[in-house]
């Protein structure tokens, strides 16, 4: 199998995904109303062992059971609308990510998910590991210094492309739009028009790779597919990630996916 490969994405309703590839998604069918999900890792065209990410989507004033997320962190990335949530003592607090941003939800989080827009919201949620991540659970009584456990990582206010210095070469910052979180590291990264971006050292563990907009060529230094925004495409360990922008009008914007290695 090549080491760059594109991942289909499943259009089938989230009940009738097989549950030997991701049993945690099954939790989230038929409890609750206007929320759909579809698993984009693990996939047949690639059965990651470190790498969970999930699409999911909420209809207009959709809101989630109050749940968490066992002791796995979870990191969203808003594709359209705004994932709002629910949260703090008695679910008293709001808080809201909106398109373009990224999120963090800590461990044991207690949380429900809300679209306050009068559009579907869609987002994905990327973990570590695949398997049972929904705990419904009650409202708390009682929080920690206060702290909810959500964070919200806003784009920046002047997006640039940026190749930084290859210091930490397991999961060092790719872009100005950077989120690290203990075992996975997520970027958003903008190119311009007829550019090339290359990332600064070789992947470590797994990746993938969101084509966010425009069209763009994925490379791995051997071989390259083509593709635009809504594509996914997935690369092995030690790969040479480059991302081509096809446009010379247009900027083309990706989002890199990466997990730590296995401890050895």
């Amino acid at each position: 199998m090549c080491a760059l490969r594109a991942v289909p994405r499943p259009e089938q309703p989230i009940e009738k995904q097989r549950s030997a590839i991701n049993p945690g998604l099954s939790a989230i069918a038929g409890v609750n109303a206007g929320i759909s999900a579809v698993p984009i890792l693990p996939n047949p065209a690639a059965l990651t062992r470190h790498l969970s990410i999930t699409e999911f989507s909420t209809a207009p004033g959709g809101l989630s059971e109050t749940h968490h997320h066992g002791e796995l962190d979870t990191s969203v990335y808003v594709i359209r609308g705004t994932i709002a949530f629910k949260c703090g003592v008695g679910m008293n607090d709001f808080v809201a990510m909106r398109e373009g941003q990224l999120g963090f939800i800590a461990p044991r989080a207690v949380h429900a998910e809300n679209n306050p827009d009068a559009i579907w919201s869609t987002g994905l949620s990327i973990r570590d590991t695949a398997g049972v991540f929904y705990y419904p659970c009650e409202a708390p009584a009682s929080l920690p210094d206060g702290k909810t456990g959500l964070t919200v990582v806003p784009r920046p206010a002047e997006t640039r492309s940026v190749t930084p210095p290859g210091s930490d070469a397991v999961l060092g910052a790719l872009s100005s739009h950077h989120l690290r979180v203990r075992r996975v590291a997520i970027d958003r990264i903008v190119i311009d028009p007829g550019a090339t971006w290359a990332a600064p050292f070789a992947t470590s563990g797994e990746t993938a790779v969101l084509g966010l907009e425009g069209e763009m060529l994925i490379s791995d230094g051997q071989d390259t597919l083509e593709g635009s925004a809504g594509h996914w495409w997935y690369l092995d360990n030690e790969s040479l990630l480059t991302v081509s922008n096809r446009s010379r009008e247009v900027a083309a914007e990706v989002l890199v996916v990466r997990s730590a290695p296995e401890a050895t």
